[in-house]
């Protein structure tokens, strides 16, 4: 079994893994090493090579229906099906129904997944809470249809998947939208940047305050325009966009240009489109100078009094053991409840006897309605037009 395997980057509990793992090795699915790791028991499956799925989608295709008989006979020939019940089971944090044992069955029958291939596309989706069979059998279907069948693939998909997602989270915040779900037509965008304009994805927050700028709003297409004109003219690095600025400044003796040096455009624009881009930068300004009071004041306090530190890691660990109280039932949620409920509790008297109110430590916003961002949702907050509008008849 791979290191990763139980090292992914989700909180998955030591113990429900340790549970899975002592029953695999009972019931002679897995191995010890020497190493005191584990690994899959060597047994020949009788299978034939995993299937193909060529023009048409393996999630367009019918699922196969099994009569219990079949899957029973097959898990008492085969025990990395009991040892892949019993996972299924710890991560989704339920008895198995009989459709759900169907779906984890088509898995390994007729997708051809090998038991370690499920197990980790189980620990993948319960880590994302996508946790219904429907999105299961969905993310099967895809990794189907990339050829995703062995544990390697897996590695280097998920290892692909993170770096895209982490591309995907740096836009959002230079869009100023990380605290909201985005739009469709914003995510169509953001997906088309990340797979055709590769090298001019540190251009986003230049091409994003040109775009407000001219335009006064967030506009992707846009956008969309600028960063593709550059990607034409070479320009992938800040460096080159200020040389190509600067000649074209040079050659045509006005503005700053919106795009790159042959767009002929020049920023300026209305009052009101100048007014949003000065707002969206303050907004920008706000968070960042409320994100360092609050590292200030946690630094003050922490240095004051350790004990709260102390406190504030309890209450996350708490939060978190509730979290998998819920998920698996069990019946202890009361004291964990009565456990944070103290924890606060001493929180707030231990700020109390330092001088310090007990909201002192929580998050600063100016606006807490949209915490800043100047959205609800997909909707201008009223703090954003406000602004706007101070910011305009200022001139």
């Amino acid at each position: 079994m791979p290191d990763n395997f139980l090292k992914m980057d989700y909180n998955f509990a030591e113990k429900w893994v340790k549970d899975a793992l002592d029953f695999g090795v009972t019931s002679g699915v897995l191995k010890i090493n020497a190493d005191k790791s584990y690994s899959f028991a060597a047994k020949e499956r009788q299978s034939t090579a995993a299937p193909v799925f060529t023009s048409t989608s393996a999630a367009d295709m019918p699922r196969h229906s099994y009569k219990p008989e079949e899957i029973s006979g097959t898990a008492n020939r085969d025990k990395n099906l009991d040892y892949l019940y019993k996972q299924a089971q710890i991560s989704l944090g339920k008895t198995l129904s009989s459709l759900d044992i169907q779906v984890l069955y088509s898995l390994y029958d007729h997708y051809g997944f090998p038991v370690e291939v499920i197990s980790l596309l189980l620990t993948h989706a319960t880590g994302r809470e996508k946790r219904s069979m429907r999105n299961i059998e969905k993310i099967a279907a895809e990794w189907a249809d990339k050829g995703i069948m062995t544990v390697d693939d897996v590695d280097a998909h998920l290892d692909q998947l993170k770096k895209r997602e982490a591309k995907e989270t740096k836009i959002r915040r230079a869009l100023g939208i990380s605290e909201r779900k985005p739009t469709e037509s914003e995510t169509k965008y953001i997906s088309l940047w990340i797979e055709e304009l590769k090298g001019s994805l540190d251009l986003v927050p230049q091409a994003y305050e040109r775009t407000v700028n001219a335009t006064g709003k967030l506009s992707m297409a846009y956008m969309d325009k600028i960063l593709r004109n550059w990607a034409a003219e070479g320009i992938k690095t800040i460096a080159q966009l200020e040389q190509s600025d600067a000649e074209f400044k040079r050659k045509q003796g006005f503005g700053k240009p919106v795009g790159g040096g042959n767009t002929g455009a020049s920023v300026g624009g209305e009052a009101s489109k100048t007014a949003y881009g000065i707002t969206v930068k303050k907004l920008a300004q706000i968070r960042q100078d409320n994100q360092a009071e609050q590292k200030r004041r946690r630094d003050e306090v922490y240095g004051k009094a350790p004990k709260i530190a102390d406190i504030e890691q309890k209450l996350r660990e708490n939060g978190a053991a509730l979290s998998r109280c819920v998920l698996t039932r069990k019946n202890n949620f009361e004291n964990i409840k009565r456990n944070i409920q103290l924890l606060n509790a001493e929180k707030a008297n231990t700020l109390r006897q330092y001088g310090y109110s007990i909201d002192y430590l929580e998050d600063i916003y100016n606006c807490a309605a949209c915490k800043d961002t100047g959205f609800i949702g997909a909707q201008r907050c009223g703090c954003l037009t406000r602004m706007i509008n101070e910011c305009a008849a200022v001139g």
